[in-house]
């Protein structure tokens, strides 16, 4: 990077820019006839810019660099802003996840008592499936047993279907 040291003009940066490090431009009066610069102005082509046009390429160099920072101040305020409200909803997120794995196990151990109380009942379990049995009427069971007619032997066995 370039700038202005103590009287004296150094450019650096880009090759098209870039000066031997023995070509330093002393902007006082006590600059020699001879100039110790290996261009030659006389030859025409490229060679060293002047002062004002060096003063410009600096300054401009000077706001670029000033533009970056600023830019790159920014883009950090940016980045931390993202991050923080991404951790904001991770906390979120966590509390509501601990939330629903609270009520899954309060739901779960609901659940178990519902069973463990249908299994308490004199009917137990089986009291779905004996509902139907219970409360309707009886189909005729044709079978080769005697008095398969009549009621009990048909509740008799359609109990012990149920309960098996």
């Amino acid at each position: 990077m370039g700038g202005l040291n103590n009287g004296a003009a150094v450019a650096g940066g880009s090759p098209a820019n870039h000066l031997h490090s023995d070509a330093i431009v002393k902007t006082t009066t006590d600059t020699p006839s001879v100039s110790p610069s290996p261009f030659n102005f006389s030859e025409g082509g490229r060679g060293r810019r002047s002062s004002s046009s060096l003063e410009k390429v600096v300054e401009r160099r000077r706001r670029r660099m000033i533009k970056n920072r600023e830019s790159a101040a920014r883009s950090r305020a940016r980045k931390q802003a993202y991050t923080l409200e991404l951790e904001a909803e991770v906390a979120k997120l966590r509390e509501l996840n601990q939330e629903l794995r609270k009520k899954q196990e309060e739901f779960l151990e609901m659940q178990k008592n519902q069973i463990f109380e249908t299994m308490n009942k004199p009917w137990g379990g089986k009291r779905r499936c004996l509902r139907r049995t219970l409360t309707g009427p009886c189909p005729p069971v044709k079978s080769g047993l005697p008095n398969s007619s009549g009621y009990v032997p048909q509740m008799q066995l359609m109990l012990s279907l149920a309960i098996s």
